[in-house]
């Protein structure tokens, strides 16, 4: 769902359906329902768009200065219309590891609770999965450890943690997750014996 507006990005070119965000939209929407009628859950990305980025987030965190206006009729008409479809058509969203800065001015919408909170899960994806991109890619691993990406993530909404190229990595991230989910049920007890 990302739209190709930049001829500079050196990530999304053909893994674009065009520059013109209603055109993504409808080829996307037709691409998931493809998809669907085969028996394969479609997941939308990158949330809320990769595609007016002039760095590759797999080696560096890109950031874009765009203000709303230009985001609501750019990079989140796509995604407007994957969540208008439904979740028969779009079962998933995967967000981008890039920074938003009308949005947040510092952390990338995986790891944000100022974005898919507000944009995504707000305006009717309540039920779908949210997936990360992968953790391992420089935007996220050089910029964060797995306890932030843990505590970060949650609060972000993610149901899911996607690692792959690292069982170490994953490992620590699962741990830090398992060790929020003792934190947090130990305070719910203790709130509860009080």
């Amino acid at each position: 769902m990302d739209v190709d507006s930049n001829p500079e990005n050196p990530v999304i070119g053909q893994r674009s359906f065009s520059a013109d965000a209603a055109e993504v939209a409808r080829h996307g929407l037709e691409f998931c329902r493809g998809l669907r009628d085969g028996g394969v859950l479609a997941c939308a990305k990158h949330f809320p768009g990769h595609g007016d980025t002039t760095e590759d987030s797999h080696v560096a965190l890109p950031a874009l200065e765009h203000g709303m206006k230009r985001l609501e009729a750019v990079e989140l008409a796509p995604f407007k219309a994957a969540i208008e479809a439904g979740l028969e058509v779009c079962a998933a969203v995967m967000s981008a590891h890039v920074v938003f800065k009308a949005l947040d001015s510092s952390l990338p919408p995986t790891l944000s609770p100022s974005v898919i909170p507000p944009l995504l899960r707000a305006r009717g994806f309540r039920e779908g999965c949210v997936v990360s991109d992968c953790l391992m890619m420089s935007a996220i691993a050089e910029n964060y450890t797995p306890v932030e990406v843990a505590e970060l993530g949650l609060r972000a909404t993610l149901d899911l943690f996607l690692v792959c190229h690292s069982v170490a990595y994953a490992l620590a991230l699962r741990d830090a997750l398992v060790a929020l989910a003792l934190a947090d049920g130990m305070a719910a007890l203790t709130v509860g014996l009080r």
